[in-house]
C-alpha cells in the first residue's frame, strides 16, 4: 500500500502508508495480481471488508474491519499553516490538477504567503505535461524544466511564461515513492525555483515508455527515452537525494515539521 486516501475509510480505520495487505476477508494475497486484490477489496458501499495488515515498523499483524464507501480522490489538497505558510499536496498529476491548483490563488497563495510546502510524498507521477505546467509557475521564462534524450535526439522543455508564484522559499517533501513526473518537478524547482527538498531519496524513475498495441489485443511496452534534470543529470535508479534528510519515525509528521522549521528559521 502506498498510502490510504486522506479522510477515506481506510485512513479512518487506522491504516498507514507502507502497510502490507496479507489477506482480504481471510484469503491470502500471496501470488495474486494487483487487479485481483483490488477486485476483492472493492464492493458495494455499506458492506464490510476485513484486511489482515502487516506493519513492518512495529512487526505486528492486525485485522482491520473497514466499511466500504464511495470515495473521490482529490488531485490537490491545500491549507494555510501557521505563519501564512501555504501547504500544497499533489497526490497524482492528472488532467484536473492545473484547474484545481489555479483555484488556490487567493485563498491559499496570496501576498501574505511567507513560504510554500509542496508535498510530493507518495506521488508516483502521472502526466508529464502537467508537471511541466506546474514547474512553469515557479520558474522564470525560458528556464529549462527537463530534457528528453532519445537514441538520436535531445528535446529540451522550458518554462514558456514568467514566474507566477510569490518569490518566497519553497520546501518540497519527498520520499521513496516520489517518482517519475514528481521527480521532474522536484529537480526543476530545486535548480531554479528557490526550493530545497526535505525527506527521503526519491524513487529514481528517469525513463519513459511507449505502448504499442497489436491487432490481437496484446501490447508491448518498451522504454524509448531517458529524461535529464536541468543540470543534465540522470536520476534513473538513483533518485534525488534531499537537501535535508528526515525519516519518518513513529507518530506525527517529522518531515512536515522540519519543513515548517526551515521556512521559519531559514535553516
Amino acid at each position: 500500500m502506498i498510502k490510504p486516501l486522506k479522510s477515506g475509510p481506510a485512513a479512518r480505520a487506522g491504516l498507514l502508508p507502507k502497510d502490507q495487505i496479507l489477506a482480504i476477508d481471510g484469503f491470502s494475497t500471496e501470488g495474486i495480481s494487483l487487479e485481483s486484490a483490488v477486485s476483492k477489496i472493492k464492493g458495494p458501499a455499506g458492506t464490510e471488508v476485513i484486511l489482515t495488515i502487516y506493519r513492518a515498523e512495529t512487526g505486528l499483524t492486525s485485522e482491520y474491519r473497514i466499511t466500504r464507501e464511495r470515495v473521490e480522490i482529490p488531485s490537490v489538497d491545500a491549507a494555510v499553516l501557521d505563519n501564512n505558510i501555504a501547504y500544497i499536496e499533489f497526490s497524482l498529476f492528472s488532467d484536473e490538477v492545473i484547474d484545481d491548483f489555479q483555484k488556490l490563488f487567493g485563498p491559499v497563495i496570496n501576498e501574505s504567503t511567507s513560504g510554500i510546502v509542496l508535498d510530493l510524498r507518495n506521488n508516483i507521477g502521472g502526466l508529464t505535461h502537467v508537471a511541466v505546467q506546474l514547474a512553469d509557475y515557479w520558474l522564470d521564462e525560458d528556464r529549462r524544466i527537463f530534457s528528453e534524450r532519445r537514441h538520436d535526439s535531445i528535446t529540451n522543455y522550458v518554462a514558456p511564461n514568467p514566474r507566477r508564484m510569490p518569490h518566497v522559499p519553497t520546501v518540497i517533501l519527498t520520499n521513496d515513492e516520489t517518482a517519475s513526473a514528481s521527480e521532474i518537478l522536484t529537480a526543476a524547482l530545486r535548480q531554479y525555483g528557490d526550493a530545497i527538498s526535505i525527506g527521503e531519496t526519491t524513487y529514481g524513475k528517469g525513463t519513459g515508455q511507449t505502448l504499442m498495441n497489436f491487432a490481437d489485443g496484446s501490447g508491448l511496452k518498451y522504454t524509448t527515452f531517458e529524461w535529464l534534470t536541468p543540470a543534465e543529470e540522470s536520476i534513473d535508479g538513483a533518485g534525488i537525494v534531499p537537501d535535508i534528510t528526515v525519516h519518518q519515525t513513529g507518530f506525527g509528521d517529522q518531515q512536515l515539521d522540519r519543513a515548517k522549521e526551515y521556512l521559519l528559521r531559514g535553516f
